[in-house]
């Protein structure tokens, strides 16, 4: 008898265990699918991602704010898990400046931000990207020097937020008319890999990292790929270490805009041929559609396999593609493509990131009857919705700054300090606040 007392106990003890155990385990789980850190930023007082985690009725974030049209345009990490982030501002009277701003891995502004109008030697129009590399950041855009539109690459100390080394780079065209634009760059040790456009062209330039000066460069089209009639420029790029990888538009005929993403070696920018026969791969046939089809971001996974396109035309879009041949990974959704936000009359995907499990982070807005709302996504590797992340694979952001609108332009996945979303939100004073927020 004494027996059974003894082990009906036990098995109550266990039994206790278990049921606690697995109630941790199901908070631990539920921290890990893709919630706001509330560690990270300050309190929004109210809830801007309708998750309702734990209860919680508030949200955090970082918003950066001045009564003007502030949009975090893109955003990085260093080495210390300090957060960057590249804003572009507009006034009143349409003036635009620019600014890099440090923020601690606990989401505090660190510092006065960087201006980077202050350098005096262009007329800044619009910072674009931002990349931390060995101790030093590196931010491009482009602006105004006697009137023409020219390439600006400015490398700064994270440290003192000071400009630092060859500090400013201004890039002008073969011919001073051409307009000469950068949305992206790839820092490695081989150079800085700067993507944009020139003219009508899509361009890609490398620097050197001591002088700032162009060691050499490749634009599309050229007289040897005279398919390419009418490329309108580049919007991301990414590299290993020995390619960079480069999407964004062109022109097929006078009216269809089609997706095109090209393989570069980073020796001297010349294409690497055994992608798609040619260097390029033009992803009309696998977006499909009458409609413009926009190539905004890029990423690149651990393995250095897959690479991972998303864009939008009237939906958002993902496509992945194999590194080395340029074809679509049939294990990847629908033969390589996924479509997002298909209810919707108008969706946007402006980053994707990969992290180290293969999972695919795609951010965006897609409008609805009351603004637009921001959004990440995150995919499997065979491109359906990871159902374990926030709300069936999605977060839905509205209202970070007040306001009826919000968007997502740059998404960072570190995989020692986390994931990082940044935009622009609109706040009450109905203009248009920077934000950063980390995510579980």
């Amino acid at each position: 008898m004494i027996k059974l007392i003894l082990l009906a106990l036990i098995l109550i003890i266990v039994v206790n265990t278990l049921l606690i155990a697995t109630a941790k385990g199901s908070s631990i789980t539920k921290q890990l699918q893709g919630y706001i850190d509330k560690t990270f930023g300050s309190m929004l007082n109210k809830d801007v991602d309708n998750l309702k985690e734990n209860n919680d009725k508030a949200d955090t974030a970082f918003i950066y704010g001045t009564n003007q049209e502030e949009t975090a345009k893109s955003i990085t990490v260093d080495n210390k898990g300090n957060v960057y982030i590249c804003v572009h501002r507009t006034d009143f009277e349409n003036e635009s400046s620019n600014l890099v701003i440090k923020i601690s891995s606990t989401g505090t502004k660190l510092g006065s931000p960087f201006k980077l109008d202050t350098l005096g030697n262009i007329s800044y129009v619009s910072a674009n990207s931002i990349f931390f590399f060995k101790d030093a950041l590196y931010v491009a855009g482009y602006g105004k020097k006697n009137d023409l539109e020219r390439m600006v690459v400015t490398k700064i100390d994270p440290y003192t937020m000071q400009p630092t080394g060859f500090k400013q780079s201004i890039i002008g065209g073969y011919d001073p008319s051409d307009r000469l634009v950068a949305n992206a760059l790839f820092v490695n040790s081989q150079g800085i890999f700067v993507a944009g456009f020139l003219g009508t062209s899509l361009h890609v330039a490398k620097l050197d990292h001591n002088t700032g000066k162009v060691i050499t460069s490749y634009s599309l089209p050229s007289s040897s790929h005279s398919s390419l009639i009418y490329a309108e420029g580049a919007y991301d790029i990414v590299g290993d270490s020995t390619y960079v990888y480069v999407v964004g538009d062109k022109y097929s005929d006078s009216t269809q805009q089609d997706v095109v993403v090209v393989k570069l070696k980073q020796q001297d920018l010349s294409l690497d041929t055994s992608f798609n026969y040619q260097g390029y791969v033009t992803l009309d046939s696998i977006v499909g559609g009458s409609n413009h089809d926009r190539g905004r971001s890029i990423a690149i996974d651990g393995k250095r396999q897959r690479l991972y396109v998303c864009g939008f035309s009237s939906k958002v879009f993902v496509v992945c593609l194999d590194t080395v041949t340029g074809d679509n990974v049939v294990q990847f959704g629908n033969a390589g493509f996924v479509q997002l936000f298909v209810n919707y009359s108008s969706s946007r995907a402006f980053s994707v990131d990969v992290d180290l499990q293969g999972k695919v982070y795609v951010g965006g807005d897609f409008l609805t009857d009351h603004g637009y709302r921001a959004f990440v996504c995150r995919l499997n590797p065979d491109g359906t919705k990871d159902t374990s992340f926030a709300n069936g694979g999605y977060i839905v952001f509205h209202g970070i700054a007040g306001g009826i609108s919000d968007t997502i332009q740059s998404i960072f996945v570190d995989n020692r300090f986390g994931r990082f979303v940044t935009g622009g939100s609109v706040s009450k004073n109905n203009d248009s606040d920077a934000f950063v927020i980390k995510l579980i």
